[in-house]
């Protein structure tokens, strides 16, 4: 059975979450997480049990051929400029809040 490489957008409480979820599925790992912050790759790592590399630049995590699905954990006011981010990079999504879609002049 393959196992899913996921990227994490965003570290906050609710990647936390995601990532014990993720990593229990025993179908899917956490190997990479992108956040605004600068994070410790060896504490994340310790801290969740695993090898996780860390990015500061989504469109750097996103060109890894190696991950296979990314969870997006951010702010809601980034969630679809991710998401289409990432599914143009052939990312398969995991969104569990709505999208905030500008409306154009024409509707």
């Amino acid at each position: 059975m393959k196992k899913y490489k996921v990227g994490i957008i965003g570290y906050s409480w609710v990647a936390g979450a995601h990532i014990d979820a993720i990593n229990k599925t025993g179908s899917a790992q956490v190997t990479a997480i992108c956040s605004s912050r600068q994070l410790n790759e060896q504490e994340i790592s310790v801290t969740h049990g695993c090898p996780i590399k860390c990015y500061t630049d989504l469109s750097e995590m996103l060109a890894d051929p190696e991950i296979n699905v990314v969870s997006i954990c951010s702010y809601p006011a980034d969630h679809a400029r991710q998401a289409i981010m990432a599914a143009k990079a052939g990312k398969h999504l995991i969104i569990e809040k709505h999208l905030h879609l500008e409306k154009s002049k024409n509707g």
